[in-house]
C-alpha cells in the first residue's frame, strides 16, 4: 500500500533533504508529533484497576437503583394482585359458596381485600420496599 502526496508538493522525508522538526534549546530535533504531543495538557492518567473500580462504582450505583424500582414495582404488583384474586374467585358466582347467599357476603370481600392490600402495604414499607 502506498500513499500518493499532493501533486504541487515534494515528498518530504528523510531522502528528500527536507528538514520535518527544528532543533531545541539543548540541540536535539524536535518533530512535528513531538511539537503536537507537547502542546495538549498533560492529563493525570489512572491505572487499570482504578480504572475499573471507577467504572465498576458507577455500574454498581445503577444496579442498586435498577434492584429498588425492582422492589417497588414488585410489591405495588403484588399489593394489587391480592384483590384481583378475590374478586375473580368471587366473581363467579359459584352456587356452592355460602357466602353469596349471605348478606353481609359482599361487604365481607370488600374488607377483605382491603385487609390484605393494607397489611401488604405495611409490611412492603416495612421492609423498605416502598
Amino acid at each position: 500500500m502506498s500513499f500518493r502526496s499532493a501533486p504541487n508538493r515534494p515528498q518530504a522525508g528523510p531522502s528528500s533533504g527536507e528538514n520535518l522538526g527544528s532543533t531545541s534549546g539543548s540541540g536535539e530535533r524536535v518533530g512535528r508529533t513531538d511539537y503536537v504531543t507537547r502542546r495538549q495538557p498533560e492529563r493525570p492518567r489512572k491505572d487499570g484497576s482504578a480504572q475499573a473500580r471507577d467504572s465498576n462504582s458507577g455500574i454498581a450505583a445503577g444496579q442498586s437503583r435498577q434492584a429498588d424500582n425492582f422492589k417497588k414495582i414488585s410489591s405495588w404488583a403484588a399489593i394489587l394482585f391480592a384483590p384481583t384474586l378475590v374478586g375473580t374467585i368471587y366473581g363467579m358466582n359459584f352456587d356452592s359458596m355460602p357466602e353469596l347467599h349471605w348478606g353481609f357476603g359482599y361487604p365481607f370481600a370488600i374488607v377483605l381485600m382491603a385487609v390484605v392490600c393494607t397489611s401488604l402495604y405495611v409490611i412492603f414499607k416495612r421492609k423498605d420496599w416502598l
